[in-house]
């Protein structure tokens, strides 16, 4: 006999995209009032349905409805033949005359039917009666991962990683078959008991240590590759399924979306178990269209800082932009979620390449700023670790280089800070341009083994920037750690936000007004002895035959750029931040060396890396041929390209600040757009 129909059975979901063989748990409530509207609702509902009213299609009793869209309706049903509850999907009466339509309904059928799986909701059969066609399937008895989400918030990292475990081991069975889902989503993704038959909610199997089964469900919109049919009906709604979740491709049209495309929505939706929330959020399809495809995706540790650095390299590689830099399969994500439960090393190469975690205390921190300005505006001064690391109070440092006995180049670089000498390996570091940058520095001396920072801009859809500063430390003990712990949550972090917003502040107030204000401290005033030094040059170049608007300019410059700009001045790369033609500007420099405005300098210009490996006082003393150590690389000198004057502002007049802060940041190497390591 069908289980008898309870009023709390009657259920609000109206979306035909959410689920259809899934019915809510169900949860006892005796109060009269509450069965008294039930009552009432289900009776108000039977009156709005006129196949609940007839009672039965077929051999199947109607029960209650679960949900409505747009090409049909699913109700829970009990099959008197086989003495069992069932799902029932039944197309529109309207819609089942028009042939396409209807052929798209049958190809569900055979699709379903070609999937065994506990983790795909099984297809019984498809039937027609009385002019209803239909779909038979399980009913599973339990909550989408959607519903989950909203009651509960973001998933533990564990739960996550298993309820995304089997919707790839059920799009790796649907994969091999040719079968593209098309829109997974967490509606289309149902959790229920791993009990057969069990009437546990799955909400506390959530909050549990018991294991949660989920099922992949709705095929509705899924076509298979090799089926000529399949892509003719699909080829007229390139946009089915759900932009939260879509790919790139999925919005540039149907013939493009592939296995891959499966693989971005299945981590578009990890990502939202992980933090609570997609991915990318936008007022409207558009803009979400164009954060997929455009926008960099943010790193779910920005979102939830308690997640572990292996699972937001899975999640971030499933959602790369270009289909062939994701996995290559879903057996391939596979493989790697499955390393992740196991808490082993996944395929996917971290950046910057972490050293052994097993020796000593590791503490990661994240720190996140909204900025109006965009990544690309942005970029220029936060990839600028010269003048970002004086700018929060770092001391400068003493840099070296050094080689193993294997003849591999090291650098090292040493600085106190707070009292303790440091000494470190300088890894290289990693960036693309406007998006990210990392390094690595492993310490010979001092409280940490080694320590990572990490830069990323995030752009967001509704413009602006999201940019996450984040650090991984490694201490050598416990009084280490409380140094690191002090050092970068107070004093770096402080000195962080100061120097980031006043960028952002400075940037865009440029680009409205053409402020030449600096983007990373106030500068000094001069003091009045050196003021008084500064209008005697100007006086003795004023009575040279040079342009007078040049001249105004550069000296305006000498009293209000930063000190660490003053001190190393590139004429050409001058008069471009001055807006002005470069001759008379390298005039005014040239003939300011003979009236005391600066000091000259040549240095010689390494071909590779186009860092100053060299520099003299005269053109005559430079050689032939010079060695760059950074490079370990000997080289001819091109008097013609690989020479620079340099001017340094006379020590008279400004203080200047010949120390280095950093030489491996991206300025250091503005024609590199992208630099990382490989294996």
């Amino acid at each position: 006999m069908p289980e008898e129909i309870s009023q709390e059975d009657i259920d609000g979901n109206e979306t035909w995209g959410l689920a259809p063989p899934f019915v809510a748990s169900r949860h006892t409530d005796d109060s009269q009032s509450a069965s008294k509207f039930r009552t009432d609702l289900q009776r108000l509902s039977w009156a709005n349905d006129a196949l609940l009213e007839k009672g039965s299609v077929g051999r199947f009793q109607l029960l209650r409805r679960i949900g409505e869209g747009g090409m049909g309706t699913v109700y829970a049903a009990f099959d008197q033949q086989n003495d069992r509850n069932v799902a029932i999907k039944i197309l529109h009466p309207s819609l089942s005359q028009q042939d396409e339509l209807r052929r798209r309904f049958q190809r569900e059928a055979r699709l379903l039917a070609e999937v065994d799986s506990i983790y795909v909701t099984k297809l019984f059969e498809i039937a027609e009666d009385d002019g209803y066609i239909y779909l038979v399937q399980e009913l599973v008895d339990g909550q989408t991962l959607a519903e989950s989400i909203k009651s509960n918030g973001a998933l533990s990292e564990q739960k996550s990683i298993g309820i995304t475990i089997d919707v790839a081991t059920a799009l790796t069975e649907l994969h091999a078959r040719g079968i593209v889902h098309r829109d997974v989503k967490p509606e289309n993704i149902l959790l229920c008991s791993h009990e057969t038959g069990s009437q546990k909610d799955a909400e506390s199997f959530l909050s549990s240590t018991d294991s949660v089964l989920a099922k992949l469900t709705d095929l509705g919109i899924a076509r298979q590759e090799e089926t000529l049919e399949s892509i003719a009906l699909t080829s007229a709604h390139s946009l089915l399924g759900t932009p939260l979740y879509m790919s790139p491709e999925h919005f540039y049209g149907g013939s493009k979306v592939d296995d891959r495309s499966d693989l971005y929505s299945l981590g578009a939706t990890f990502f939202h178990a992980l933090t609570g929330q997609p991915p990318f959020i936008a007022d409207n399809a558009l803009l979400l269209a164009d954060a997929h495809r455009h926008s960099p995706t943010p790193n779910p540790q920005a979102i939830n800082r308690t997640l572990s650095d292996g699972v937001c390299e899975v999640v971030m590689k499933s959602l790369q932009k270009r289909p062939d830099l994701r996995y290559a399969s879903a057996r391939e994500f596979l493989v790697d979620l499955t390393r992740l439960q196991r808490g082993e090393a996944t395929s996917v190469s971290s950046h910057p390449l972490l050293p052994d975690e097993g020796i000593g205390q590791t503490k990661s921190m994240s720190y996140t700023w909204e900025l109006n300005c965009s990544p690309e505006e942005l970029w220029p001064y936060v990839s600028n670790t010269e003048r970002l690391n004086r700018a929060i109070n770092l001391p400068s440092v003493e840099f070296s280089m050094a080689k193993t006995e294997s003849g591999e180049r090291q650098r090292f670089a040493e600085f106190r800070l707070a009292g303790i000498r440091m000494r470190w390996k300088e890894h290289m570091f990693e960036w693309v341009e406007a998006q990210r940058m990392s390094v690595l520095r492993e310490f010979q001396k001092g409280p940490a083994r080694w320590l990572t920072s990490v830069v990323e801009l995030n752009r967001r859809a509704n413009g602006g920037t999201t940019l996450t500063h984040s650090f991984k430390a490694n201490a050598r003990h416990a009084p280490g750690m409380l140094f690191i712990k002090f050092q970068l949550q107070f004093i770096t972090r402080r000195a962080l936000d100061r120097v980031y917003r006043r960028i952002d502040a400075v940037v865009a107030n440029r680009q409205s007004a053409g402020s030449i204000v600096d983007a990373f401290e106030e500068t000094p005033s001069i003091r009045r002895r050196s003021a008084a030094f500064l209008d005697k040059a100007i006086d003795r170049l004023r009575r040279r035959n040079l342009d007078r608007s040049a001249l105004l300019k550069v000296t305006d410059y000498v009293r209000s750029a930063p000190a660490q700009e003053i001190s190393h001045i590139r004429p050409r790369a001058l008069a471009k931040k001055l807006g002005f033609p470069a001759e008379p500007v390298i005039e005014v420099c040239l003939q300011g060396v003979q009236d005391g405005l600066f000091e000259l300098s040549w240095e010689v210009i390494c071909p590779s890396c186009r860092i100053s490996t060299r520099s003299a006082d005269t053109i005559s003393n430079i050689q032939n041929h010079e060695r760059c150590e950074a490079c370990d690389f000997d080289f001819k000198v091109d008097f013609a390209t690989g020479v620079e004057v340099v001017l340094r502002t006379n020590s008279q007049i400004r203080e200047r600040e010949l120390g280095k802060y950093c030489i491996g940041g991206p300025a250091h190497s503005p024609h590199v757009v992208a630099q990382a390591r490989v294996a």
